[in-house]
């Protein structure tokens, strides 16, 4: 869930800005559900725009993955390590759903931008990406799963149906039927 990294609902001049250069240089991609859009171990010179559709963040350790978070429409998700250099993602990014997504390579974002524009644009995936760290390790520590999900209806309750149980479940760092209890509000 990165609602920090959500462009379309902004109307400052700088998503505009953003969302015109996406629409301009990405390229429309259907990615089916399950798929991978980014693996583990890989380099990547990219990041997506999500039309339509919800991806997961999955960390795989020690034989296990952990759900680390979720985008939806209107989101940028990718691996803003990338910018820094060639270091590999140690995440995937696996569509819930069939979906559609607008993808752009850094270097053509870099073309597109004047140098100032661009490197304002990469200090904001940046920031946003620290401030999403650091957000969802407070909320990791400090709030009930409960309240963590409350956030999610909050925020995207039109799409939250179409995240599979154990995903969510997965997500909060609870059993399916403590889930359960949960929208059920009995819990």
């Amino acid at each position: 869930m990165m609602p920090e990294f959500h462009i379309h609902r902004n109307h400052d001049k700088f998503s505009i800005d953003l969302l015109a250069a996406l629409h301009k240089i990405g390229k429309p991609r259907h990615v089916q559900r399950l798929e991978s859009v980014m693996t583990p171990d890989t380099t990547n010179d990219f990041f997506f725009y999500i039309t339509k559709g919800i991806f997961k963040t999955v960390r795989p350790i020690d034989q296990r993955e952990f759900i680390l978070g979720f985008t939806f429409p209107g989101d940028v998700d990718g691996d803003p390590a990338s910018l820094l250099g060639t270091s590999r993602t140690d995440f995937s990014i696996v569509a819930v759903a069939d979906a559609d997504i607008t993808v752009c390579r850094w270097q053509d974002l870099e073309q597109e931008m004047k140098k100032e524009k661009y490197l304002a644009t990469v200090n904001f995936f940046l920031a946003r990406y620290v401030t999403v760290l650091q957000n969802r390790l407070i909320d990791s520590l400090a709030i009930t799963a409960e309240d963590r999900y409350k956030q999610l209806v909050n925020t995207h309750a039109k799409h939250l149906n179409e995240i599979p149980v154990s995903d969510m479940a997965g997500y909060l760092g609870i059993t399916k039927q403590s889930l359960s209890r949960i929208r059920n509000g009995r819990f």
